[in-house]
Parts: C-alpha cells; sequence; structure tokens
C-alpha cells in the first residue's frame, strides 16, 4: 500500500517490540515515533481532514517534537484496514510521554472540557469506524529537509471546508516488514 502524506520529513521506523526481550537490534534507535490508525469511514475524508485541519495545537512548540503529518491512503480501499494514520516523530519517548500528561494533550483532543470531549467523540463517532488504533515505534536512520521558518504557535494554519480533500503535498511511499524475533540483526544487515 502506497499512503499519500502532508510532510517533508522521511523517517525509517520500527514498531516497537516490548513482548520480545531478546531482540537486539543493530541500528539504534535514533527517534520515537507515535501512530495512530483510523478508519475513516466512505464519503467522510472531508470532514475528518477538516477537523484535524482546524484543530488547536501546540506541537511544534514542545522540546522533542520534530514532525507531525496526517497519512491518507491512496488508491482502493477495503473499508476495513486503516485508511488514515496520523504521525508525530519525537526524540525521545520520555518527551511523547510529557506530551500526553501535559495541558497540550489536553486542548487538541478536546480542551479538556466536558462540550470539547463531546464534541471529539460525536466527530469520532461520524467519522471514523471505532476508535484509531495505536502503534509506537523506533524511528531508525532518519533524514530530515531543513523547516522552513517556524509558524507563530508552533503550527502552520490550515484551509479546509469540510466538504474537499485536502490537497497532498508529497507522496510517502511506505514498507511493513514483519521480523520473527531473534533476527532482527540479519535482517537489518541486508
Amino acid at each position: 500500500r502506497v499512503l499519500l502524506a502532508r510532510s517533508v520529513v522521511p523517517t525509517m521506523a520500527v514498531e516497537t517490540d516490548t513482548a520480545s526481550p531478546s531482540a537486539t537490534p543493530t541500528v539504534a534507535a535514533e527517534r520515537y515515533v507515535a501512530t495512530n490508525r483510523f478508519r475513516v469511514k466512505e464519503g467522510r475524508g472531508a470532514a475528518f481532514e477538516k477537523r484535524w485541519a482546524e484543530r488547536k495545537s501546540r506541537l511544534g512548540m514542545l522540546d522533542g517534537f520534530r514532525f507531525f503529518c496526517m497519512l491518507r491512503l491512496t488508491g482502493e480501499w477495503d473499508g476495513e484496514a486503516p485508511n488514515y494514520i496520523s504521525c508525530t516523530v519525537w526524540e525521545e519517548e520520555a518527551q511523547f510521554d510529557a506530551w500526553k500528561k501535559g495541558d497540550a494533550f489536553k486542548e487538541a483532543h478536546g480542551g479538556g472540557t466536558i462540550g470539547g470531549v463531546a464534541s471529539m467523540v460525536l466527530a469520532t463517532m461520524q467519522n471514523t469506524k471505532g476508535k484509531p488504533k495505536v502503534a509506537l515505534w523506533d524511528g531508525l536512520l532518519p533524514v530530515s529537509v531543513v523547516p522552513p521558518a517556524p509558524t507563530p504557535g508552533g503550527w502552520r494554519e490550515v484551509e479546509a471546508d469540510g466538504k474537499a480533500m485536502l490537497d497532498g503535498e508529497v507522496y510517502v511511499a511506505m514498507n511493513r516488514f514483519s521480523v520473527l524475533p531473534g533476527m532482527e540483526s540479519g535482517f537489518e544487515q541486508r
């Protein structure tokens, strides 16, 4: 599958496997990548994108935050696999955890008010098939492009009307590899 993304920073990542203590990777993790995989209902993509485009966020001002993009599946969708993936890249897992426990997380997820949370839950019910599924990754071999000047407030403005899909800015091709426990070193050396 190929995903269309709004991004400028390619990052290689491997899914974190805490259940396999014998794993001995040879490539050091240099970033921490957190993703949420969404199954957005047919015909609800533009509304889902609008909600994200209008979302207030201070991510760009947080210690350790490096990158965000929303990936949208291109081509045919089977209706069951994720068709959108939100992706944040952090210097370290501890910085991601600090964001989850702080005010910036609450602001981005309904503001911490009953009305804000209710609005988020309603939008989720209207736009998606169930809750997003989290996947956490060790980022390997990051390659970055120098970003443009930071925007005031740490987040850029994106115009979205909820009817038309947002334009993709880049095309991201991703492969996912399943590596058997204990075989990580051999895979990374290939």
